[in-house]
């Protein structure tokens, strides 16, 4: 596999899903700000809508830079035509991997929560 492929269709997205993860999915572990499932899907499928929006960016950045066919200039038209189409092939996966992952912290989240009045201690993480 090209190192640009690379860059582009896994370093890229597992970028976008970090930052998306630890801005807005943080949330779902926090008692007080996510109280059920269906809160925790609606913030899974933000972070995931999130994670696609930061993806595109990245990528209408990243392709002028590692392919010497396109230009900067058309970074603008490069991130519309990603979230295009992108949406259609990638959006479902998208969404459902946001509501996969947003159930299991939300469980999770409330495993170690529950014990000890909603705050973690040294304890629950052991």
């Amino acid at each position: 596999m090209s190192p640009h492929a690379v860059i582009l269709y896994v370093i890229l997205p597992s970028l976008a899903a970090g930052i998306a993860g630890y801005t807005w999915g943080g949330a779902i572990l926090d008692p007080s700000r996510v109280q059920d499932y269906d809160r925790a899907v609606l913030r899974g499928l933000m972070v995931g809508a999130g994670t696609f929006m930061i993806f595109a960016a990245l990528y209408a950045c990243g392709l002028p830079m590692l392919e010497g066919q396109w230009s900067l200039g058309r970074a603008g038209s490069l991130f519309l035509l990603t979230l295009m189409l992108g949406i259609l092939m990638g959006g479902p996966l998208a969404a459902g991997t946001g509501i996969t992952a947003a159930v299991t912290l939300f469980r999770f989240g409330r495993h170690f929560f529950a014990e000890s009045g909603n705050r973690v201690s040294e304890t629950n993480i052991v």
